[in-house]
């Protein structure tokens, strides 16, 4: 990465973090703390009095003294001051001259434009091969004559976009017209992430407009939300007053394209057609649905969903990354959320034929985990709240928790000398400000200070309620071990027939794992399997784990592991949770290397579920 890409990628990171570590900056960079401890030594030196970033007990922080010179900075600033000895810079310099005229170009005229020698030019152009890969854009030798570029007019424009002009002065939006262009903005409520693309845009259709370089064909599955308002209408106009040329439909949709990438919910009324939205999200749901059994409430997801399905589809369409907000790694945190939103991303990057990245995923995963939010229900369950400081402070802890968890919950409240272990043992859960016994103790204990904190509450109570799902009352669990000797659908024989041995299975379940089975292989990533099917005779789920001493090929894949559910027919909430952290369990068996090799090793049923419940909580 060259230096300067990687002081915007520093900045754009400690934008997002207001705090970051050490460790969580060097893995995001990819790079040794030596390194980036260099990087930020010089990267505030060319922030000297803008702004500054700085250590403080081992988190990098970001104070911003100049406001208006450090949005200079963010635009580019030093993309546009650096020199041809920085090879972005090269690149960008080889794609101006490629895109911006039609002739030929010889590597001995770029290497003399340069001041650099042929060996750097040609070291420099396979570089952009690569880059502009993503753009469906070619670099193109032509006999005796040099290089050209070859790509559609649109990928050609968003390359120059997004890579070129960060490091080179514009050339037909003046400081004139430049601040004709922000006062419209601030009529139009322009998202301030999305003022300087939209000069940027500016600055490129009239180039290519006055070089003869028209958008002729619609862009399939675009939409301009605000084609039809007066505010956009009196953009349009000022802009082919201003560059003297009537715009066609197309051009003007794409020089409205920064307007329509965000949802900030304050810009002018935006019209929208949802039939691309509600087209790819049933191609969304049809798939999921392929692969989990799993139920929520999908028209509720759909009205959630609908409006950034329809700014995501455009930023995907004009190759804009949307801003990471994400300090999580919410592929650990919510594993099946982030399993169903990798499925979307497929279903998506199929239809619109563009690759859908990792901050997509993230925000989709936010949204499916919303729909399967599990908020369970907090009646008829008794807590015991004991304080080392007697029933007078145990009675206004009680009060706070009856607000966090509401008043359907029976509190009960003791001081330390009070209890004993049989009288506890008869609550759903402890809430405790002194130290107990865990060991002693069978029913889940949450640790409070006197004050404390009604988020942390929140938090310890969900996994209470998750823990006690995941009990002989709802869920069982039984191992198999498998058989390398045999096929793998001999394998799964061997499974289903485990299961109706145990009474847990109607006669009909192996034939729909099979009829699964056929329609699409369960078989994931990691050597993980997870064939499933309806259960008509058990009124809970029923998990067989299947494991194989060795890595087993099934096709191309190898396996390991064989979750094998079965799902009742008609789940109550509760069975629907308990399902829902089975699959959680499972992607954290497929992504966590550590939790896979806990459960190859575990030595029963009972290690299993207790597996389970350690880490869905």
């Amino acid at each position: 990465m060259a230096l300067v890409d990687r002081w915007y990628k520093i900045l754009n990171i400690l934008e997002t973090n207001s705090n970051i570590s050490q460790n969580a900056l060097e893995d995001s960079l990819g790079t040794s703390r030596q390194t980036l401890k260099k990087n930020i030594q010089l990267l505030n030196k060319e922030l000297n009095g803008i702004a500054r970033i700085t250590l403080d007990n081992h988190q990098y922080s970001l104070s911003i003294i100049q406001f208006e010179e450090y949005e200079k900075i963010l635009s580019g600033k030093l993309k546009k001051e650096s020199d041809f000895n920085s090879s972005s810079k090269r690149i960008a310099y080889i794609l101006k001259r490629l895109i911006e005229y039609d002739a030929p170009i010889t590597i001995n005229d770029l290497s003399e434009e340069l001041s650099v020698s042929r060996g750097t030019v040609t070291n420099d152009i396979n570089s952009i091969r690569d880059v502009i890969q993503l753009y469906e854009v070619k670099i193109i030798g032509v006999t005796n004559k040099g290089l050209v570029i070859s790509g559609s007019e649109l990928n050609l424009r968003l390359l120059y976009i997004n890579i070129v002009l960060d490091y080179f002065s514009m050339e037909r939006v003046n400081e004139i017209i430049k601040q004709k262009i922000l006062s419209k903005c601030r009529d139009l409520k322009v998202p301030k992430q999305s003022i300087n693309l939209l000069i940027r845009v500016v600055e490129t259709s009239f180039m290519r407009i006055a070089q003869g370089h028209n958008l002729i064909d619609e862009i399939k599955y675009y939409q301009n939300f605000i084609s039809n308002t007066d505010v956009f209408e009196q953009f349009i106009i000022f802009l082919e007053e201003e560059y003297d040329i009537t715009l066609s439909s197309n051009e003007r949709d794409f020089i409205g394209f920064p307007f329509n990438i965000y949802n900030q919910g304050n810009e002018p009324q935006k019209e929208y057609n949802f039939d691309i939205s509600a087209y790819i999200f049933s191609a969304m749901m049809k798939k999921i649905h392929g692969l989990f059994i799993i139920e929520f409430d999908e028209n509720k997801l759909y009205e959630e969903i609908k409006v950034h399905l329809s700014h995501l589809i455009n930023r995907l369409l004009m190759r804009i990354k949307a801003k990471d907000l994400f300090s999580i790694q919410l592929e650990a945190k919510y594993p099946l959320s982030n399993a169903m939103a990798k499925v979307a991303g497929q279903v998506i990057e199929k239809l619109i034929g563009r690759p859908v990245p990792d901050v997509e995923i993230s925000y989709l995963t936010l949204y499916f985990e919303m729909a399967l939010n599990r908020g369970s229900d907090s009646s008829n369950k008794d807590i015991a709240v004991i304080c080392h400081t007697g029933r007078g402070t145990a009675k206004m802890i009680k009060q706070q928790l009856q607000r966090v968890l509401g008043n359907n919950v029976n509190i009960s409240v003791y001081s330390q000398n009070e209890v004993n272990n049989e009288l506890l043992e008869k609550y759903f859960a402890i809430f405790t400000t002194i130290p107990l016994r865990q060991d002693a103790i069978t029913i889940p204990v949450i640790q409070l200070s006197t004050i404390f904190d009604d988020n942390y509450v929140r938090e310890q109570w969900e996994r209470v309620e998750r823990n006690k799902t995941i009990d002989s009352a709802y869920i069982e669990v039984l191992v198999t071990n498998l058989d390398d000797t045999l096929n793998y659908k001999e394998n799964l024989k061997k499974m289903t027939d485990t299961l109706e041995q145990h009474l847990l299975t109607d006669p009909d379940f192996v034939k729909r794992i099979f009829e699964r089975e056929e329609i699409k292989s369960t078989v994931f990533e990691n050597g993980v399997a997870m064939p499933h099917a309806i259960n008509k005779k058990s009124n809970k789920v029923v998990l067989n784990v299947g494991r194989f001493e060795a890595p087993f090929l099934v096709g191309s894949k190898e396996v390991e592991i064989v979750f094998m559910i079965g799902i009742p027919e008609d789940a109550p909430a509760v069975i629907e949770n308990v399902l829902l952290e089975v699959y959680e369990f499972f992607f954290m068996v497929v992504n966590t290397p550590e939790i896979k090799e806990r459960l190859l090793n575990a030595k029963d049923n009972a290690e299993v579920k207790e597996l389970i419940r350690k880490e869905v909580i």
